[in-house]
């Protein structure tokens, strides 16, 4: 069990697929003799959705790759267009991901000429994304970087003022190890997986309210590289491993069948 998403958010998943879905996601839980889930987060949530005996829940936490990590060695990375500092933002842009929160605020910013914003993955912008981006007057500070290999994405957070992180929601949160183990300072929503996975490393703030997102801006951009923050996030990311993850997933399979 990765999340509860299409449980949590029924109004930006509602058709007829998605409740295929849901249907069949419940039968393959109620069936099975034991559920692993991605964080103590979501073990919450199934127990709570589908009334599980918490015995048959086990909780196997996520990892990164090893290919994150502090360093300066970039001598193969191919010039990004990207000649200032810049904000770091990284996934999919619609439904519960909270980016029109995140370029409200951006666009209120007063440091946005000053700070570009960094964009990975996802699709290019589709005709409504433009039409808001040129509301908003931002269109020009926003870059989107496609089809990318990790040792760019690290390059990327190795370099970046900051990693934004505004999810209204999510079972776990890969991205906030990586940033850990780049040494790249967070912004992220107060959501219960977040505060499980990074606790106090990132700053945080109500992901419905853009007045505090934007001081987060502020304090990412005083604080820097250096803070107490980004040392505590490079010890916390050790404790997360996939060989852990590996050895805790062998657990379960071998308490099942006994």
């Amino acid at each position: 069990m990765h999340d509860m998403i299409f449980e949590r958010f029924p109004e930006l998943y509602n058709s007829p697929g998605s409740d295929r879905f849901r249907e069949e996601k419940r039968r393959c839980i109620m069936e099975a003799d034991a559920v692993i889930c991605v964080s103590e987060t979501t073990k919450q949530e199934t127990q709570q959705l589908y009334n599980l005996d918490p015995p048959s829940i086990y909780v196997v936490p996520h990892a990164c790759s090893d290919a994150f990590k502090q360093t300066e060695d970039f001598d193969d990375i191919s010039e990004i267009p990207i000649d200032q500092p810049f904000l770091l933002y990284i996934g999919r842009r619609s439904r519960y991901k909270n980016f029109d929160l995140l370029i409200q605020a951006y666009h209120v910013w007063s440091k946005k000429n000053d700070v570009a914003l960094v964009l990975v993955g996802g699709r290019q912008w589709s005709d409504d994304e433009q039409k808001r981006l040129a509301e908003l007057g931002i269109q020009g500070r926003v870059h989107i970087l496609e089809n990318i290999t990790d040792q760019i994405l690290c390059y990327l957070y190795n370099k970046a003022v900051g990693f934004v992180y505004p999810s209204l929601y999510e079972g776990f949160g890969i991205p906030l190890l990586e940033a850990m183990a780049c040494g790249c300072p967070i912004v992220a929503s107060r959501i219960p997986s977040t505060i499980e996975v990074a606790g106090d490393c990132p700053i945080c703030f109500e992901p419905a309210s853009a007045d505090e997102l934007v001081s987060a801006f502020d304090v990412v951009l005083s604080e820097g590289r250096n803070s107490e923050r980004v040392q505590a996030g490079l010890e916390r990311v050790k404790t997360y491993s996939w060989d852990k993850t590996a050895a805790e997933t062998l657990k379960v399979y071998q308490a099942v069948c006994t």
